[in-house]
């Protein structure tokens, strides 16, 4: 099959690149760095050299005359331009479709975060879109864009709405890795008691889930990809102190004041981000959306995927803990690899 891949480069698509590559595939892929990718595809890769946000006319040519497009490039991030995240995050896909195009199969990558805090849970592909942060609203716009495209174009779909992700290979920026440097060096504690639920997906489980959309038959669907069961954080934190060989007590925190200050600290960089020419800089080191995260309960129900895609999540938590820890080590060791 002839695939389009963008965002090939990040710790989602390199993963699942390096995996359709040993399925046979042929894979083309979008990279700001041709070099660099080609070096780490092994040369098995055909890379087009661009941007998501700026697209020429030769690279879309190419892009419509694959079968399949993966649609991974995105801005992750808590803190930015409204701009800059509708343009990455969801106008960036109209750059990629041309009129006249080969295009069967979209893929695109939404998130969980388009649920934002729900209450109700498990929650499921029909829960209400409460999204509140921008990475999140941004992919609620993603969505309606992937059908809006597809209803003009008659190009079928699948969205994949992603848990938090983790595994070797993830940035600096990822939850678990942030998780297991805060605890390696001493510098974590819980808002809260600690015993409310995550429900993560693990890298291998997720690449599996798109390996089983890129050969389901496309129907315009919406599927969440999440591991077999949720867990409490106090577990994971356990887990994680287990590899690092660390045993002392977490600190807690309570939770409403540290909630309620994030709201105050969000909004004052929001004013000097509006007062400040090209915005400020720097990430708020507190937002409602980063306490919600790690102290609010998340549980997904992947029985659609189940039934749909035959999706079935194998990696224990154990044993997902141990390989992102064992990588966490080794990267620490070489900061590059972060």
């Amino acid at each position: 099959m002839k695939i389009f891949i963008t965002g090939a480069s990040g710790f989602i698509g390199t993963h699942l690149t390096l995996a359709l590559l040993k399925r046979g595939h042929s894979i083309t892929v979008l990279s700001r760095n041709r070099d660099n990718s080609s070096k780490k595809f092994g040369g098995k890769v055909r890379v087009v050299e661009g941007d998501v946000n700026n697209i020429s006319q030769s690279t879309k040519k190419i892009i419509n005359s694959h079968t399949t497009l993966i649609h991974l490039a995105a801005f992750r991030s808590n803190w930015g331009s409204a701009e800059y995240f509708y343009k990455t995050n969801s106008d960036s896909l109209n750059n990629l479709i041309s009129k006249q195009s080969k295009i069967k199969h979209i893929i695109a990558t939404s998130s969980v975060y388009v649920h934002g805090a729900s209450k109700k849970l498990p929650i499921d592909e029909s829960s209400a879109l409460l999204a509140k942060d921008m990475y999140g609203k941004t992919k609620i716009a993603l969505e309606k864009n992937v059908s809006r495209i597809s209803n003009n174009k008659h190009i079928k779909y699948t969205i994949i709405r992603p848990a938090i992700v983790y595994g070797p290979g993830d940035g600096a920026s990822g939850m678990v890795t942030k998780l297991v440097g805060m605890l390696a060096k001493n510098q974590f504690f819980y808002i809260g008691n600690g015993e409310n639920t995550l429900h993560l997906v693990h890298i291998d489980d997720l690449v599996q889930g798109y390996i089983r959309a890129v050969n389901h038959k496309p129907n315009n669907q919406v599927y969440i990809l999440a591991g077999k069961n949720a867990i409490k954080l106090s577990s994971l934190v356990k887990m994680v102190q287990k590899e690092l060989k660390q045993s002392y007590k977490i600190k807690q925190l309570p939770r409403m004041p540290i909630y309620a200050a994030s709201f105050a600290v969000e909004a004052v960089f929001t004013i000097l981000d509006k007062m400040l020419p090209g915005g400020f800089p720097i990430e708020p080191p507190l937002l409602p959306i980063k306490v919600e995260v790690i102290s609010n309960s998340w549980r997904y129900s992947i029985l659609k995927a189940k039934k749909d895609l035959g999706y079935k999540p194998s990696v224990s938590y154990n044993r997902g803990i141990k390989s992102a820890v064992k990588w966490y080590l080794k990267s620490n060791a070489d900061p590059d690899m972060l």
